[in-house]
């Protein structure tokens, strides 16, 4: 998965999508390792104010620059943080992946949420 989220963050930091990104609180990520090429999910943390249509365009876009041998997106969300769940939030890693080490041959990373 480190090639496949270290692209994602890349794209999430990548200048012409800096604006929206920065009125999120957060971009999360998923990933199903079952399938091949693995398939992957984003998640947006909005502001409370932040527009969820623009945000989801936005992952989408993001998504779609993902080359397909890496992953295909599978889910694309918005919501607040009141809206999520602490079971997303403990099955998710962050699209900054400066805090994250991968590890060979182990499936998951340190420092996951």
């Amino acid at each position: 998965m480190g090639p496949l989220a270290e692209q994602i963050a890349r794209l999430v930091k990548a200048k012409p999508r800096r604006e929206i990104g920065t009125k999120l609180r957060d971009v999360l990520m998923q990933f199903d390792r079952a399938s091949t090429p693995p398939r992957f999910s984003l998640i947006a943390v909005l502001n409370d104010n932040s527009d969820r249509d623009e945000v989801r365009v936005w992952l989408a876009d993001i998504a779609l620059a993902v080359p397909e041998h890496l992953g295909i997106v599978d889910v694309i969300e918005a919501a607040t943080a009141s809206e999520i769940s602490l079971e997303l939030v403990e099955t998710s890693y962050p699209a900054d992946v400066s805090g994250l080490t991968w590890r060979p041959n182990s499936p998951n990373p340190d420092g996951a949420i």
